[in-house]
Formats: C-alpha cells, structure tokens, sequence
C-alpha cells in the first residue's frame, strides 16, 4: 500500500504550480489553541515577494482595502509588508499563531508569528489583531491573499476552510459582493462567484495534536478560470477532504519530495552545565515508509568548536557507509540509509557550553534520495544549565512570582536583627544580588551573619502599605553548609550609585560625609551621607542595639548594609556594629573610563579583529582594566590574540576564558590605552553586542565603566521595526517594535520605575514604562531597538512589557521639532522632543517640581521640571528669554514640556534680526474656520510693538498685538474678525506692523496685504 501511494504521488510531482499554497495548518483545540500555525510554500519555479501578500482568518477580510476590519477577538489580519520577505522556489515558510507556544512544542523558532508572544520572532504586520487571536477547532477558515493597496478587489492565493458542517458566517463566499476601494474613481467592482458555502468539501480539524497537511501540490478539483484567485482560480472549489491529510504535524518541512523532512533526532547528553566541554552526540532516525539518505546539522554558534572535520565521526549502521563534510557550524552527511530499524549517530567532540545558561534547539534537516534536506518537524534541545542564582530572580521577578527555587548563599542580615517579630532576614550569593527571607516566626537558628545556607522556598514579590515592592522567599526551608563565611561579591558603590531601588536586597558598601543624623524616627535613626555622588539615606533600627553616640553631622563614615526602599526612593538598612564606622574618602579612579571601538560594526559569522581605546579623564588614573567577551563570540582564549598598544604597552596580561584582565599599568589622560583582540568570530545572528570593561585606580576595586562599547552585529537586530508614528497610531495592545534615541532616560522623571522616552527620525516619541525600578539600558543618546506592546495611560501612548536591544551609545536625538509655545501646548505632539523659544512669564514651584511659563506671543505652554532631574534654575529668572529642549507630555488635557537635563535650558544668543512682517500668501475663509498666519520680527528686545488690521478706507478693523517686542520671530493668526467679533466682510486689507525701538525712539512700519475670501454657494 505505501509503495501504491508513492507512485500515486510521483505524476503531481510533475504538475507545475503558478501561486503560493497553504500546505500546512494545525488547528489544535482548545487546551492547545495557542500552538497553532500555518505553513506557505512556494511550489513555483520564480522567487514571490511577499510584500503585498496577507494572511487572514476571517471571510470579509475583503473589506480592508476600505480600512474596516473585524472586531471579533479571535480574528486576525496581517501583512508581510514589514517583513521584507522573498519566498524562492520549493522553499516554505511557518506562521505561528503563538512564537513562544510553537517555540516550546517545536523547539524551534517560527519564520514569523501573530500574537507577538516571543522577542526573537519575528512579527508579521498587524492590520488586525484582535486580543485572542485563535484558530478555532470546530470551525474557522484562513486565506492567504494579495492586495496591491489601491484596486477595489483583493485576489484570493490561497484558502482552507475546516468544520463539521457548512458553517455560512464563518467560510468564504464573496458572490456578487461590490466594492469601491482606494482608486481614483467612484466606481465599485464586483467578485465573481465563489462556490457556495454549502457546496464546499472542507476538512475536519483533527484530533490527538493531528494537523492537516497537502498530498503534493496538486489542488484537486479545484477549477482554474473565472475565479476570483491570483491566477484565475476560483480558491473555494478545491477538495480539501481529498487534497489534505491529517498527521503528525511537521512545521516547515513540506516538500514536493514524499520523505524529505520525515524521521526524529535527538541529542546525548541533553544537559551540560555551563563553560563545559563534553562530546555531543546527535543520532537520527527514520521512518518505515522512508529511507533517508542526506542529514544535514547545525551546530549553534553560542556552542565552540574547532569546526573542522578532526573532531566529527560517524557510527551506527546508518551512517556506516556515509561521507561527511563540515563548513563553519554546518556539518553535511551523504550516502546515509537511516531507516526506523538503521540509526545513525554522528558525534562531535570537545563542544564547550557558554558561560550563560538556556536553551538551544539543533536544527537537523533530512532528505531521501533525490531529494531536498528539509527540516525536521521538531529539533533535538540541548539544555545548558546554570545553577540558579539571586541575581536571576531579582532581574526577572515578576517572571518567578510563586515558583519555587532553590539557592545557596550567605546570610547578610540574620534573624531577630532588624524586627524581633518575625523573619526578616536577607541573603546574598556569590552573583553580588541579595534577597529577603520572610516568615511569620522567627524559629531559624541557621540564619546568622555569616552562615552559609541552601533556601528553598517560594517568590513572592510583596507590596506594602507605601506602594513599595520586596521580593521576597516565603515558605522556605534551610539547610547550613557552612559558618564564618564572608559575604560574597560586596560592591563598593559611591552614595548615588547606592541609591538605586532597582538594586533592593542587595549588601553593598558605600561612604560619605554624614550631612543628617535624626534619632527616634518611627523605632529607629536616620542618617543621611553623601560622597559628592548625591545623598543616601541609612536606616537602623532600634531592635539592633548599635551605639551611634559616636557619631555626628559632619563625620565621614563607611557603611556596609542592605538596599531596601521606603516610599519610592532607596534606603541602606545597617544592621551590625561593626558595618558602620569612621573613615575617609579617599579619590578613586574606580569604573573611570571610556571606551571606542574600532569595528563598532560587523557581519554575521565573520572573523574579525576588534580594537578597543581607552581614555580617561584629566583626574583619573588607571591601574587595572578587564575585558569580559560576550559569551555568544567565539575566541581562541589564546594569550597570542592579544596585543597592546599607548599606555597598555607594559601592562601584564592575564587571560582567563572570556576574561582579559590588564595590570601592572598607569593610564592618564596623557595617552589612552589600545587593545586589540584577534580571531574573534561573530555571532551568526543579527544582534548587538555589549563588551564590558571594569577599570581601577591604584589600590581600588575593579568596577564597571558607566557606558559600555557595543559591537552590531549584521542588522544589528534582526526584528522588523516600524517607525514610532507607525506604532502610535495602532490599536492599545498591538505588538510593536520600534527603533530610535533615548530623549530622557530612566531616573529623571521618577526614581522608583521607569519613566522615559524615546524618539526616531519621523519626529515622534513615545513613553518607555517599566515598573520596579530602573532600565539600565534606557539613557540619554542610547540608540535602542524596543519590541514590546502598545499601551495607553490619561492621553500618554507608552510601550510596555518591552526587551530592549542596546545597538549604540551617544547618538544625537533625530527629529527635533521646533515649536511655537502655543503649538507646543496642544496634545498633537505628544511623546515628541522639541524646541521651543519664550519668555518666561511665571516660574513656581508646586507637588515635587518648578514650573515655568513661556510665551512668545503665541500663546503660553508650561514647561515641567520634577526635583528628581536635580536641576539648578536659580539664574532664570521671569522676563528673560530662555530656549528649552524637551518631551511634550499631557498635564489636565494640555500639553506641557518635560524638561530633564540642565543643557536642554539656556539663554538664546541673538544675532540682530531685521524687522520683517510676511503674510501667507493666499486668501483665506473665515468663515469656513480658517485662519490666516502672519510671522513678524520687531528686531530686537527693547521695542513695543503693535500689530493692527485695517480695511482699505483706512478704518481700523482689530488690533492683534499691542506690548512689548520679542527678540525673535514670533507667528500670530487672524480669525478674520473685527474687534467687536463679526466676520469681515470678503475683501482685501492690509496687516499693519508698528515697532517703536525704545533706546533710540525709531519707528519702523511694515504693511502687507490679506485677502478675505469666501466659497460660492
């Protein structure tokens, strides 16, 4: 019977096809809805650009080309305009309803996905989106259809309709319907008949995780002219029942070859711990219908090996008889007969993991003979474990909310310490994060200073009475390794860095010049430090017992505690004698430093030398810098990669795995320091790559610099962005990706989360939200790439639950608007960086900021400064004119200016502009609500100047501007009303421009014509 079949199918074989197909789909019920996908191939024998190509799951999708969608939550309709994609001949490609499901079930990525679920898939483009889209499993339908964006009617690819019944309101039938589209003219265009709904063979969706899947390319039955298809097809009249077959589903593996694509792998071991080396061995097998007789294997680029053929064998019976070639990370095996019965294995040895857990699919691809490799259904997943850490659970909370972990650390605040009441303990591991111990006794004898302990417990994050947020291991039991352990990795950290909710949990140690010292505040003392960094406030409690009778405002003193926070802001919990104590602040060049790099840009899988420059400021001096790699580039390790150059010259290196670590060296701001790494090969993948240096003065502790080199590798990113007016103008809860500059950064605006904005080359911005303290990677000038969800909160368009992709630093903001004060005060240009130009005619101080006023004739917009962007605006002052660089925001259905950063306000320099009047040149009606601009200049800032209309008998007809001259060109409008408010008559009359100089007493007219018109009814 198979070998019956097989002949059936080798004639379809020679059927040419002249449209894409539908090859594919899994339509899983309910419990599995979220796995669900589609597979397109093109069985054509020309590459498709699939720019106008879309992808729907719902019959009157037709009416796009008017704009109206479905508002049916399950719906979806999406392009691939976004994608920039190309599909050649015999190739195929995956639509996942879900990336992260179909990641997990297939292990694998698909080419794209719908719901915007997984980061590094990418996102086909949304017309529709509804918020459940889903593939409903007792009746539904796709299409797959094409649309040049300005004919009435769209043309139909592809379509597969499914359900027990006909099912009228939910398959296609476009019969008759007209429509009139984008096009130049008014004129509708009618569908021809499609088959009806009730004439339709459509398949069941089947069950026992089934999909449906093409026999060959043949659409059978279906008739071929006078359809309403790309290619004359009339799409509703194929037998699906006859041309699609339900079996194991296999994503992206169609091929008009029966068997290519067909057999299972998997990897031994499948778990190796991080930065080990160990021999991988992948076995494949295959089916009792196929024999296959190529495999082919790609070995990721995270994992290192020498590739090359030395370290590749073959064994098993399958693979007794085969060749072998290896190129880069792809090994490629021929003359293979694996079977069901015959396995091959091929082994590749000396792999060594990366330093970063996770993981990674093996993609393996098969053929028969004669056939096409094509990918497995499902890859063999290799788990590269790392043990848990604190810091993992601190970085991503909200993610190990009610998980239970497992973690060893040492107890930094033991039991009946901080509160006698309860447990509140914390710990730190050797990550350099710490964590909380919560629990309603206090029966922990384990938890004391010092004592090593494996915790396992449950992740809670806890929010207080005050809004503040502890994460927390609740439920927990302990086991004691050890005693007398020193806490691992303490940071030094100046009073501002320490300030840093984002940081909660975590035993650092910091020192300062006491500038406050108040006792008995709520069963405890406050003390206030700063080191010149900017303040920290400690807190020790009373339940401690410490004696600070010897301490006093004035004092310089070193602290070694907990980050907690209280009321939004950072606080540092000193809970031993011996964490507090007199000390002096000596100069430290810690973490001083920048860095270039020279390439910042490479290719993908490319060989190259990588040389980095190090300077350092006139006050710094540099005695040890290290360079960690990042663990996604491949290096030899090798001391002779190496090579130093300037102010490195002498300085010994030390080279452990990805870590160069430099010393012996004085690095001044006479001459930088060069180190050039050879023989680095880039990741294969579009990404962008941190490099991060930790430099030291003399005696000091290494730390990290404040802004690291980053590397783009390829695109940089290899999700399709859309511009931030694009994004702002889809549906709230729309997947959006966006590419642009940081306007104002993360702790400017708010100190407790993130409150920021970003802005690209269309000129518009977007707020940057994130909850629970501050994103390190969202600065000023950071040039970032943003895959998140589109959110809206009182008129503010904000992008949450985002990834965000570091591509370059200290790039110049794009897009600057300027502004007239009065425009800047509407809502249009929320979001957005701009410029404005005033006077300031109100400055005040009100809840937590200053606000200042400018006009400049147009009308006033209030500019925001909140005390959390410690700006110093004592020397402006009311009447001076000021230019102020900021985010336009909504305050009581207004717009207003964030201002952020003390650069962005200044004083003009005025260069002598000529006193002008111009007029727009054209009549206006205004009676229809126009209004007519007219720009002046009075010359100078010591002028009074009026601006007046008068009709052509001379008679004054309204007067616009009667004060002070700005020294600047301000634009005013005309209502084409008198000053008793009626319209004007039609007509023409004359702008009238008075500037009386005030020093000198000379008067200088301008006169200009208008034209008052009107539409003839």
């Amino acid at each position: 019977m198979k070998f019956i079949l097989f002949l059936f199918l080798m004639p379809v074989l020679l059927l040419a096809q002249d449209h894409l197909l539908i090859s594919e789909i899994l339509i899983p019920p309910d419990t599995e809805s979220r796995t669900a996908f589609i597979e397109i191939y093109n069985p054509t024998d020309q590459s498709v650009d699939m720019s106008q190509y879309f992808l729907a799951n719902y019959n009157t999708y037709y009416n796009m080309v008017n704009g109206q969608y479905s508002t049916n939550t399950i719906h979806f309709l999406c392009d691939f305009s976004s994608a920039g994609v190309s599909l050649s001949p015999g190739k195929n490609l995956v639509v996942a309803l879900d990336g992260s499901a179909f990641r997990e079930k297939f292990g694998k990525a698909a080419d794209f996905e719908i719901a915007g679920t997984d980061p590094d898939t990418p996102d086909l483009n949304a017309r529709y989106v509804g918020s459940n889209p889903t593939l409903e499993f007792t009746r539904g339908m796709v299409v797959l259809f094409t649309w040049d964006g300005n004919s009435d009617l769209v043309q139909d690819v592809d379509y597969i309709p499914w359900g027990l019944l006909p099912f009228s309101s939910y398959w296609m039938d476009k019969s008759g319907v007209s429509v009139d589209g984008p096009d130049a003219d008014a004129t509708p265009s009618t569908y021809k008949d499609d088959l009806a709904v009730s004439q339709q063979k459509a398949p069941t969706a089947p069950t026992g995780g089934l999909s449906l899947q093409r026999l060959g390319i043949t659409e059978i039955n279906e008739t071929a002219t006078d359809g309403n298809g790309l290619t004359g097809h009339n799409e509703a009249t194929e037998d699906w029942q006859q041309s699609f077959v339900a079996t194991t589903p296999s994503p992206g593996s169609f091929s008009e070859v029966p068997g290519d694509g067909t057999g299972t792998a998997w990897i031994t071991p499948d778990t190796v711990d991080v930065e080990a080396t160990t021999d991988l061995e992948i076995t494949v097998q295959g089916t009792p219908d196929y024999e296959l007789e190529s495999v082919r294997i790609i070995i990721p680029a995270d994992l290192f090996w020498s590739r090359t053929a030395a370290d590749v064998s073959l064994s098993s019976t399958g693979f007794s008889a085969a060749n072998v070639v290896v190129s880069g990370d792809t090994i490629t095996i021929t003359g293979a007969r694996v079977t069901d019965q015959q396995l091959g294995t091929i082994t590749v040895q000396n792999v060594t993991m990366p330093s970063s857990g996770g993981k990674y699919a093996i993609p393996v691809y098969t053929a028969v003979q004669n056939g096409h490799l094509t990918p497995l259904a499902a890859f063999p997943t290799l788990f590269v474990f790392q043990e848990l850490t604190i810091a993992q659970i601190q970085n991503n909370s909200r993610s190990y909310e009610g998980q239970t972990v497992t973690v060893t650390a040492v107890v930094t605040i033991g039991v009946n310490v901080t509160r006698t009441d309860r447990t509140d303990a914390y710990v730190q591991d050797a990550s350099g994060r710490g964590i909380n111990l919560s629990a309603s006794d206090t029966n922990y004898p384990e938890l004391e200073r010092g004592n090593e302990v494996e915790i396992t417990g449950t992740v809670h994050n806890y929010v207080d009475s005050n809004g503040d947020t502890t994460t927390q291991i609740q439920d927990f039991t302990l086991g004691l390794i050890g005693t007398g352990k020193p806490i691992p990795a303490v940071s030094f950290m100046t009073t501002g860095e320490a300030n840093n909710i984002a940081l909660e949990g975590t035993f650092i140690e910091t020192a300062g010049v006491i500038t406050d010292l108040a006792t008995g505040i709520g069963g405890g003392t406050n003390i206030t430090i700063d080191d010149g960094s900017g303040a920290l406030r400690i807190r020790i409690w009373d339940t401690s017992g410490l004696d600070l009778s010897g301490f006093a405002t004035g004092d310089t003193i070193g602290i070694l505690g907990v980050i907690d926070t209280y009321r939004g802001a950072a606080q540092l919990l000193v809970a031993y004698q011996q964490d507090i104590f007199h000390t002096s602040l000596a100069k430290t060049s810690d973490g001083a430093g920048s860095v270039t790099v020279q390439p910042d840009s490479v290719g993908k899988a490319e060989t190259v030398s990588l040389t980095f420059d190090l300077t350092v400021q006139q006050e710094d001096t540099l005695a040890h810098v290290k360079l960690t790699l990042p663990s996604d580039w491949q290096w030899s390790g090798l001391s002779s990669d190496v090579e130093l150059s300037g102010a490195f010259q002498q300085a010994q290196a030390e080279v452990s795995d990805r870590a160069i670590l430099l010393s012996e060296l004085e690095l001044t701001a006479t001459e930088g320091g060069q180190l050039t790494i050879n023989n680095l090969t880039s990741p294969n993948a579009d990404t962008a790559s941190v490099f991060e240096f930790r430099t030291a003065g003399p005696n000091g502790r290494l730390r990290p610099i404040a802004t690291q080199p980053v590397v783009l590798v390829g695109n940089g990113t290899g999700l399709p962005v859309i511009s931030i007016e694009e994004a702002r103008n889809k549906n709230v809860g729309s997947a959006i990706t966006i590419k642009g500059v940081i306007t104002i950064g993360a702790g400017v605006l708010r100190t407790n989360f993130t409150d920021a904005y970003i802005q690209d080359e269309s000129g518009y911005g977007i707020n940057i939200y994130m909850p629970g303290g501050l994103d390190n990677l969202i600065k000023r000038g950071n040039l970032v790439v943003l895959s998140g969800v589109l959110d809206e909160y009182q008129g503010k368009k904000e992008i949450v639950n985002y990834k965000a992709t570091l591509l370059k630093t200290n790039v110049e903001i794009p897009g600057v608007r300027t502004l007239s004060t009065q425009e800047a005060s509407g809502t249009g240009f929320e979001g957005s960086y701009v410029q404005v130009l005033g006077a300031i005619t109100e400055k005040s101080y009100s809840g937590g900021g200053t606000n200042i006023v400018l006009d400049d004739g147009t009308g006033a917009v209030t500019v925001r400064v909140w005390d959390t962007a410690n700006l110093d605006l004592s020397g402006f002052a009311k009447g001076e004119y000021v230019v102020v660089r900021g985010v336009v925001s909504i305050y009581n259905n207004a717009g207003q200016i964030l201002l952020g950063y003390q650069e962005d306000i200044y004083r003009p320099q005025y260069e002598g502009i000529p006193t002008f009047l111009k007029v727009e040149n054209k009549p206006f009606v205004p009676d229809y609500g126009e209004k007519i601009s007219i720009r002046y200049s009075a010359g100078g800032q010591n002028t009074q100047v009026v601006l007046r209309i008068f009709d052509l008998s001379g008679r004054l007809v309204t007067t616009l501007m009667n004060g002070k001259g700005l020294p600047f060109t301000t634009t005013t409008q005309w209502d084409g009303k008198d000053k008793i408010g009626d319209w004007v008559p039609v007509g023409t009359y004359i702008c009238h421009l008075e500037v009386v100089n005030t020093d000198t007493g000379k008067r200088t007219v301008k006169m200009a014509p208008i034209v008052v018109g009107t539409v003839l009814r």
